[in-house]
C-alpha cells in the first residue's frame, strides 16, 4: 500500500514540475484516460470484479446457511465466524474506525487507479478494491449463521488454516493478492525505469552534439518544421527522447489533446524521411487541418530518387495498403477488405538511364505509402532496405524528402505554401545518376 501511495506522489510531482497543481491533475487525467485506455481499464476492472463476486458470493451464501460452524480437519478448514474487527481482529468492535479505515483504503485504491499511467493495474487494483467493497457492504448485512450469534457490524469469515488462529474469507484473499501484485509490478517498473534513467544519463553525458530541429515557420496556431533524418515524430514504447514533439512540447497546448504523447500531430514522417511537416499548437487548429486533409485541400509533395526509369511522365497509383502479416514493421499492397485505400500521384521530373527523379503527391496518408507504392510498381526508392535495397548510404536513410506543403492557414484563412531545398547528399546522388 505504501508503494502504491508513493507511486501516486511521484506521478503527480516529477512529471509536471512546472505546472500548477490543477494543471497536473488535468494533464494526468488527459494522459491516462484516452478512449482506448479507458476501455481497457474498465474491461480489466470488470473482469476482476466479476471474479471476486463469483468466488465470494457462493461461499458467503453457504456460510450464511450452514448447519454447522466447522467443517473438515485438513490444512484448510471451514470455520465460520463473525469478525467484529478487521485482519487479526484489529479494531475489534470499533465500528466507526473500521468503516473509516475501509473507506480510506477504497479511496486510496481508487486514486491510484486514476493516476496510474498503466491501464493493466486496473486488474489487480480491481481485485483489492472489489474485495474491500464486498467486505464493506457485508458488514452492513445482519447475519445469523447456525450456532453463531448475529452481529450487524461483523464481517463473515470462513477459511481457517490449521496452524493459524484467525479466519479469513475470499474477499480478504483478493485484497491481499491485488495489493501485493500491484505493488510488485510498481516496484519492478520503478527499478527498471531507474536503471534506464541511470543509463540514459550516462549516455547523455557522452553526447556532445544533440539533434536539433529547424523551425521554418511559426505563428499562434501552428508550426512548420523541417524534420531531419533519424528523428522520430513522437515518442514510442521503444524510444521517447529527442523527438519532434519533445522539442515542440513547450509551444503546444498539450492539455487540449486526448493523446499527450502525440499532441498536435496531424501528419507524420518516417524516421528516415526528412522534410516539412506541420504541428498544430491547439485542438481547434488540429481539427481544421485534419478536415483539410480529409477534403484534399491539404497538399503534400515529396521528392524521391527511385530505381528504374519510367515510360510515362505521370502516373496515378491506386492500391490499398495493409500491415504485413509476416513482418509487422512493413506495409503491403493487398486486396484484403481491411486494407485502406491509398492514392499516390507520381510525376517524373528527370529520366535517367537506370533510375528517375520523381515528385510524389499524396492524396491519402497511409503509413509508408510512397515507399510501398513505389516498390509495388517496381521502382523502389534508393537506399530503402525495408522495401527495396541498401545502396550504401548507411547513415542517411531512404532518398525521400517532404519538400512542399500547401494548405489554408487556420490563422489567416488564406492559402499558404512552404518549400525547402534538397540536402547535399540527395543532390550529390542525383548528379551521379545523371551521368550513369
Amino acid at each position: 500500500m505504501i508503494i502504491l501511495i508513493y507511486n501516486i506522489r511521484v506521478k503527480m510531482t516529477t512529471d509536471f514540475e512546472n505546472n500548477s497543481f490543477l494543471s497536473k491533475i488535468k494533464l494526468t487525467l488527459k494522459q491516462n484516460f484516452t478512449k482506448r485506455n479507458s476501455l481497457r481499464r474498465l474491461l480489466f476492472f470488470c473482469i476482476s470484479a466479476v471474479i471476486v463476486i463469483v468466488c465470494s458470493w457462493p461461499m458467503h451464501t453457504f456460510a450464511m446457511n450452514a448447519k454447522n460452524s466447522h467443517y473438515g480437519n485438513g490444512f484448510i478448514q471451514i470455520d465460520i465466524a463473525l469478525n467484529p474487527g478487521i485482519a487479526f481482529s484489529i479494531l475489534e468492535n470499533k465500528v466507526a474506525a473500521i468503516f473509516c479505515l475501509q473507506g480510506l483504503i477504497i479511496l486510496i485504491l481508487s486514486v491510484f487507479l486514476v493516476f496510474s499511467n498503466k491501464w493493466y493495474y486496473s486488474l489487480f487494483v480491481g481485485f483489492a478494491e472489489t474485495g474491500a467493497l464486498f467486505n464493506f457492504f457485508d458488514r452492513m448485512i445482519t447475519k445469523n449463521p447456525v450456532s453463531i450469534s448475529g452481529n450487524k457490524w461483523c464481517v463473515l469469515d470462513y477459511f481457517h488454516l490449521s496452524f493459524g488462529k484467525t479466519s479469513f474469507n475470499f474477499p480478504d484473499m483478493f485484497i491481499l493478492f491485488g495489493v501485493i501484485s500491484a505493488s510488485i509490478i510498481v516496484t519492478v517498473f520503478a527499478i527498471v525505469n531507474g536503471i534506464k534513467d541511470y543509463k540514459d544519463k550516462k549516455v547523455n553525458k557522452m553526447v556532445i552534439n544533440k539533434p536539433s530541429l529547424d523551425i521554418v515557420f511559426e505563428d499562434d496556431n501552428y508550426i512548420i518544421v523541417n524534420k531531419p533524418k533519424k528523428m522520430l515524430v513522437h515518442p514510442t514504447k521503444y524510444e521517447d527522447k529527442d523527438t519532434v514533439i519533445d522539442f515542440l512540447r513547450p509551444k503546444i497546448n498539450v492539455q487540449e489533446f486526448e493523446d499527450s504523447l502525440r499532441p498536435g500531430i496531424i501528419q507524420r514522417l518516417d524516421r528516415d524521411t526528412n522534410g516539412l511537416m506541420v504541428v498544430a499548437k491547439n485542438k481547434k487548429t488540429a481539427d481544421n487541418l485534419i478536415k483539410q486533409i480529409n477534403e484534399n485541400t491539404f497538399i503534400k509533395k515529396y521528392y524521391a530518387l527511385v530505381h528504374n526509369d519510367f515510360k510515362d511522365d505521370e502516373i496515378i497509383i491506386k492500391a490499398p495498403i495493409i500491415r504485413s502479416s509476416n513482418n509487422t514493421t512493413k506495409m503491403v499492397v493487398s486486396d484484403d477488405p481491411k486494407a485502406k485505400d491509398a492514392i499516390t500521384e507520381v510525376k517524373v521530373i528527370e529520366h535517367y538511364k537506370t533510375s528517375a527523379f520523381i515528385e510524389c503527391k499524396l492524396l491519402t496518408g497511409r503509413t509508408h505509402q510512397i515507399r510501398v507504392h513505389m516498390n509495388y510498381i517496381h521502382h523502389p526508392i534508393y537506399n530503402d532496405p525495408l522495401y527495396g535495397q541498401n545502396d550504401g548510404y548507411e547513415n542517411y536513410g531512404q532518398f525521400l524528402t517532404s519538400y512542399y506543403l500547401e494548405f489554408i492557414s487556420p490563422t489567416t484563412n488564406e492559402v499558404v505554401k512552404y518549400t525547402i531545398n534538397l540536402d547535399e547528399t540527395f543532390n550529390k546522388l542525383k548528379e551521379q545518376l545523371k551521368l550513369m
